[in-house]
């Protein structure tokens, strides 16, 4: 009995240590939101961080309040909690315009005190002691640092890089432009803000603690930066930098995007981000490897911290990601994503699956379809799922020749693409079968500008309904119009017969493409159209045939086009309904090349597709339909036609108490203004009247007037809009044919010479491609 009681109790001793040791080697991976979890409502943001050993301090700015809280964090907890300290304010002023004492802009530690900086004055101010307690009220402890002038006693801009202590010294990395862009280290007591000594590093990129009283630099040689042998930037250096003796000592090269870096004296060793990679250099030697991965890329150098010596962390926007370095389920890999991390979309995957680790990789040109394909087969570097532009990318031909995988089995995609406009999505189907997921648009047209319109003393029935209309019009505006409205121009655009050129081509284009999927160039419609645009008098219209090419460099030229209200414009957008409401800037015009034939407005699509190589593709599947269940309002819209139902402006009544708000404050500025201010504080206060009496337009995210006019208007013409010769640019036959367009333009070949030339070329374009 005893033996089998030993034995019992030897096995439940082996159990224990085995929980105990899966208990530790559980991931402490964490996706810690800071406020609204609703990824497209931005009321909270986190404007500075700091850290000390294991706690994260943050300066959370509630957007509409205009305020500033200190917040902390630590390993576990499921968000930040809010201390008891004061409430701050961000860049706020004062009645008489000047930057409040409340105001804070970022935070610094040293041991276990968190201290914060406004850098509009510089004052300094500790918000908690050395015993981790708050400080209420926290009262200014001191100014550092004075304007700087130079030579010719004018000030110079001042822009602080980091900033940092480390045994007792205040460290402040600041960046001068004015003449010569200058970099220094300046160096203060931190108890008493006396000034130290400056070090003046112009290769300085960033500075953090190290250890005896020493700093690690990042510096970068911004003058010979660029290897031209390599087409690549040369790396950066890691420098030990000693404040006291000025001595430097090279640690070796670490990579030009290296940022957000710490470093842990407990084991000497240097953590940077890389992309979305968690670089490291253990005792402090190359070469770098690889830590973890972060689902987000981050190029910023003041957004980092490590907790407890192994948790990486990386704050954007309102969210912390941490990381534990060195995980060994690293070895394993992970889903490896080319696109977009800053997506609300992408925002609401990461917050839903902590589970599933993400690299993100955006090294690879979608424009090139060789490339695209060796990145799709290169084993372990391979991707596993590939963001790409449907108008610059061959993507046609990469579902064609088998680069993208059948998600036609997975119901909770095929679900959702089945209520999708088919017109939006038909380039992702062969024979039925699903190939991708559209995450984006954009269709960016002409539309024209309803105050001008007025101003000339048109109507909107006086505009053209046809391209061809609209280049007879631009041919008659000087007579018509234009001489009795020197004040309007008729575009916007300093080369103006190059762009309204090059949308005739492209809607051409798009047209054969939509009504015969093949293009040709000799047809009686092209050599109508290019007969009203050959009878337009540039001379009289466009910027470019007045200047020549030195309009580019005449600012006092560019800034008179400018100034001037244009009539139409060449980039309406029509892909969202918040473009239709009745305050739109400027008003959609979908026009037919001509008569008879049927308006069109071309989309570009963004879309995601999986490779069909890949070993992760369940877990490819959650992310795409992860994905399309937080698109975006705009993008919801346009590619869900029984999408009719208005939104509410979540934030109206924050937004409306902003502005008044400010309104108050601006009144009593005026008050106590000087008199050569208040022209300009009361321009501003009209501004802030007119808008508030107009508030009831924004209690709508998008109206039901908008949506009806949206689909009247927009999504009826929509074309998908996929690589054309003019948009290939990987592979030349852009260059060519712009070229060709730009002889033209410049009356080196005729149009019968452009026509005979884009149409050979288009032969052998397609005969290159079979």
């Amino acid at each position: 009995m005893k033996k089998l009681i030993s034995l019992f109790l030897c096995v439940l001793l082996m159990l224990t240590t085995l929980s105990a040791g899966a208990l530790a080697s559980e991931s402490k991976n964490q996706n810690v939101v800071i406020g609204n979890p609703d990824t497209n409502i931005n009321t909270d943001s986190i404007i500075a961080n700091a850290s000390t050993k294991d706690t994260l301090y943050l300066l959370v700015y509630q957007i509409y309040e205009n305020t500033v809280d200190l917040h902390y964090w630590r390993d576990g907890m499921e968000t930040s909690e809010k201390m008891d300290t004061d409430t701050f304010t961000w860049y706020e002023n004062d009645e008489k315009g000047e930057p409040l004492e409340t105001n804070i802009t970022d935070l610094f530690t040293e041991g276990e005190a968190v201290y914060a900086l406004n850098q509009a004055t510089m004052s300094v101010r500790k918000l908690i002691d050395e015993s981790g307690a708050a400080i209420s009220p926290s009262e200014v402890l001191y100014t550092i640092g004075t304007p700087i002038d130079t030579d010719a006693g004018e000030q110079r801009d001042e822009f602080i890089n980091s900033i940092c202590a480390s045994e007792g010294v205040l460290y402040v990395c600041k960046v001068l432009y004015g003449g010569n862009t200058t970099r220094k280290i300046c160096m203060y007591d931190i108890a008493t803000g006396e000034e130290l000594g400056e070090l003046e590093e112009n290769d300085m990129q960033y500075v953090f603690p190290y250890k005896d009283g020493k700093m690690l630099m990042i510096t970068f040689d911004m003058e010979n930066g660029y290897d031209e042998e390599t087409g690549e930037m040369r790396p950066c250096e890691l420098v030990i930098l000693d404040p006291k003796t000025k001595a430097k000592e090279s640690v070796g090269e670490i990579d030009y995007n290296a940022a957000s870096a710490v470093y842990v004296e407990s084991s000497n060793t240097i953590f940077y981000v890389d992309g979305s990679k968690v670089m490291s250099l253990p005792n402090m030697t190359g070469p770098a490897k690889l830590s973890a991965y972060m689902p987000v890329q981050s190029w910023n150098n003041n957004n980092q911290a490590m907790l407890n010596d192994n948790l990486f962390v990386i704050i954007q926007d309102n969210m912390i990601y941490a990381r534990e370095m060195d995980d060994p389920a690293l070895q394993d890999g992970v889903l490896t994503v080319s696109g977009d991390s800053y997506s609300s979309s992408h925002r609401a995957f990461v917050q839903n699956h902590p589970e599933i680790d993400i690299e993100f990789n955006n090294d690879l040109s979608t424009e090139d379809f060789t490339s695209l394909a060796n990145a799709m087969v290169s084993g372990e570097d391979s991707l596993d799922i590939i963001s790409i532009n449907g108008e610059y990318s061959p993507l046609a031909r990469i579902i064609d020749k088998g680069y993208a995988a059948d998600l036609s089995a997975y119901p909770e995609i095929m679900d959702v693409i089945s209520t999708m406009d088919p017109s939006l999505t038909s380039c992702l189907m062969r024979d039925g079968k699903l190939y991708g997921i559209p995450i984006g648009l954009d269709g960016n047209g002409l539309g024209y500008m309803p105050e001008t319109l007025e101003a000339v003393g048109m109507t909107e029935d006086d505009l053209p309904t046809t391209f061809v209309q609209l280049l007879e019009f631009f041919a008659n505006w000087q007579y018509d119009y234009g001489e009795d409205h020197p004040e309007i121009t008729l575009i916007g655009e300093l080369d103006m017969k190059s762009v309204i050129m090059s949308s005739m081509m492209s809607t051409y284009m798009d047209v054969q493409l939509r009504d015969s999927e093949t293009v040709a160039f000799d047809t009686p419609l092209f050599r109508k159209l290019m007969a009203a645009f050959e009878q337009i008098d540039f001379t009289e219209l466009d910027p470019y045939e007045q200047y020549g090419e030195d309009i580019w460099n005449d600012n006092d030229a560019v800034n008179e086009i400018y100034s001037k209200d244009a009539l139409f414009v060449n980039y309406g957008n029509y892909t969202s309904p918040s473009s239709f409401g009745p305050d739109n800037y400027c008003t959609i015009m979908a026009l037919p090349l001509d008569e008879g034939i049927a308006p069109l407005l071309a989309v570009s699509p963004t879309v995601l597709i999986v490779n069909p190589r890949t070993t992760r593709m369940d877990q490819a599947v959650i992310y795409l339909s992860e994905y399309m269940k937080h698109y975006d309002y705009y993008v919801s819209y346009a590619l869900f036609p029984d999408n009719n139902e208005p939104m509410a402006n979540l934030t109206y009544e924050m937004q409306v108490k902003t502005m008044q708000d400010e309104l108050e404050k601006l009144k009593i500025q005026l008050e106590n203004a000087e008199p050569e201010r208040k022209a300009g504080i009361q321009e501003t206060i009209g501004y802030y009247e007119d808008s508030l009496a107009h508030s009831d337009n924004w209690k709508m995210t998008v109206s039901e007037e908008q949506l009806t006019r949206f689909r009247e208007v927009a999504t009826p013409y929509y074309f998908t809009k996929l690589q054309t010769p003019l948009t290939n640019y990987a592979g030349g036959a852009a260059s060519d044919l712009n070229t060709i367009i730009q002889q033209y333009l410049q009356k080196a070949i005729d149009s019968d010479t452009l026509i005979r030339e884009f149409d050979n070329r288009l032969r052998m374009m397609m005969l290159e491609d079979q």
